[in-house]
């Protein structure tokens, strides 16, 4: 079984077990790294796992970013599947940076994902309004009207 299939079941334990076995084998495992984070940061209402999960989601781009050419300035678009575990460690990190007020940091990396992917599969556009008005995580995620 995969382990999001035990994340599903409820068995997060198996679920990090099995990361944490791909990490062992291989740290340049980008989406082992994703998925710890997003387990790690839940429903983002605790700031002390969002701190944790940055922590995981960082490690996962400065993974990518050492696979990407000196003064790469191309495209990783969403559509080229292996792009995606970096784009996913992205997203996950902009989240992080968002949820704990960092707006600055947050806009630069939801634009840096736009720039990558201008298709903006994970839906930048929708957050970067709000994150560019410094408008609260946790307020913006309990919006009824949010489109995301």
């Amino acid at each position: 079984m995969k382990p999001v299939e035990y994340a599903h079941q409820g068995n997060i334990d198996k679920t990090w077990e099995i990361l944490q076995g791909c990490l062992s084998k291989d740290l340049r495992c980008i989406d082992a790294f994703v998925h710890l984070g997003t387990y790690t940061f839940g429903d983002g209402r605790s700031a002390w796992h969002a701190k944790r999960a940055m922590q995981r989601y960082l490690a996962g781009v400065k993974v990518g970013e050492q696979a990407l050419p000196p003064g790469f300035n191309g495209l990783l678009p969403w559509s080229w599947i292996n792009n995606r575990p970096f784009l996913r460690a992205l997203h996950g990190l902009g989240l992080c940076q968002w949820r704990l007020g960092q707006f600055d940091a947050a806009r630069n990396t939801f634009w840096r994902i736009l720039m990558l992917d201008p298709m903006d599969a994970l839906g930048c556009r929708f957050i970067l309004p709000d994150v560019e008005k410094g408008r609260d995580y946790l307020a913006t995620v309990a919006d009824e009207n949010w489109p995301c």
